[in-house]
């Protein structure tokens, strides 16, 4: 039996998106699609039963001192739910519109 080889899934999922061409994967593309797009991804983020399935188990594995790192943060769709409920949360997005909905929502959450 042949040994199989351990998928570079990061090479495959890079060739994948060179076969769809798309302007976004250029950073500076993409940042500049998030600047126009925030506030409405804001709207609608959230509102489907994956999201909310995902935030439940990830609730179920916090303690109060934990701290997290939300990668890809966007407008906060877990970073804020999640702020009332460990130490820290260290939110990060490349996109700085996304950030700042994500900080007005911060700004006017009850804690």
């Amino acid at each position: 039996m042949a040994a199989s080889l351990p998928i570079d899934f990061i090479a495959a999922w890079e060739a994948s998106l060179r076969q769809r061409p798309n302007p976004r994967l250029d950073p500076a593309e993409d940042r500049a699609f998030w600047q126009q797009h925030a506030a409405q991804y804001d709207a609608r983020a959230g509102r489907d039963a994956t999201a909310t399935q995902s935030l439940a188990l990830i609730e179920r594995l916090l303690r109060p001192d934990d701290t997290l790192l939300d990668v890809g943060a966007g407008t906060g769709r877990f970073a804020i739910p999640l702020a009332r409920q460990v130490r820290r949360v260290t939110a990060l997005d490349q996109s700085a519109a996304m950030l700042d909905v994500l900080a007005q929502k911060a700004a006017q959450a009850t804690w």
